[in-house]
């Protein structure tokens, strides 16, 4: 997936990306690659519901 910057902040054990792009569109995940992915998701998921 491209198009859409991914910050990923690091909390106490968790990793939270967010897309400046997308307000409101935020994920988490174990680690960083974990958040990532799941942010991939929830991009898809609401680029698609805009369509």
């Amino acid at each position: 997936m491209s198009g859409f910057l991914i910050i990923a902040e690091k909390g106490d054990d968790k990793y939270f990306p967010y897309s400046p792009g997308l307000l409101g569109r935020v994920a988490n995940g174990k680690t960083c690659e974990e958040a990532e992915e799941n942010m991939h998701g929830a991009i898809a998921f609401h680029t698609e519901g805009l369509k």
